[in-house]
């Protein structure tokens, strides 16, 4: 049977895990790719639900904190501390599945799906299409893999993974989507255009706007 020191990681690759914010809605993403991919990861464990309640509770915990009630930090770190390890939990059901794949394709293919980040043995692989909140509210950065020179990129956005809306194509396999909706939930797709034609519309990835 593969092990994981065969097989590509799963990492929480979360910009400043550190910073609350940045760490609920890194969870929150994740928790959204695993839940849209059920075909994949049918039993999450802990289950979707309890790691939710554990994002929400941090974020309430947090808005107490900065309000420097008496114990409110405290108790905000203590939330913290519940929601690492639910993470940690849900990583370790997804690097059991990427392990158990029957090839390494599959196993990448599983890890970039859940929304955590990939690691080979080796380096770090870059996923076919990552996206980041941008400097400022309501923006997101896209960022795909090149197809060598002289490729452009056509790109899409959607609310529900289903009904698409273009946007703005580019010569560059990066591009900044502005004048989206703070804490909705958006979906992306590329793909590239070459001398030799046009390729399909790559797999969905989704991430909660800032």
């Amino acid at each position: 049977m593969p092990t994981s020191n065969k097989r590509p990681r799963a990492v929480l690759a979360i910009t400043n895990p550190q910073k609350t914010g940045d760490f609920i809605i890194g969870a929150r993403t994740i928790v959204l790719n695993i839940g849209n991919n059920v075909a994949i990861f049918a039993t999450p464990a802990p289950t979707l639900a309890s790691v939710t309640t554990a994002i929400t509770n941090l974020e309430t915990a947090e808005t107490l904190a900065h309000t420097r009630v008496t114990g409110s930090v405290a108790a905000r770190d203590l939330k913290y501390d519940v929601l690492l390890k639910a993470m940690h939990g849900l990583l370790n059901y997804v690097q059991n599945l990427a392990d158990n794949a029957t090839d390494e394709p599959t196993s990448i293919s599983i890890i970039n799906a859940s929304g955590f980040g990939l690691r080979t043995v080796a380096a770090v692989t870059k996923a076919p299409l990552t996206a980041t909140n941008g400097d400022v509210s309501g923006t997101i950065n896209l960022i795909a893999k090149s197809a060598g020179n002289r490729s452009s990129y056509n790109w899409r956005k959607s609310a529900d993974n289903l009904t698409w809306t273009d946007l703005v194509h580019t010569i560059q396999a990066k591009t900044l989507v502005t004048g989206l909706t703070p804490a909705s939930h958006v979906y992306f797709q590329y793909r590239t255009v070459t001398i030799t034609g046009v390729s399909n519309w790559s797999q969905s990835i989704s991430i909660i706007v800032q």
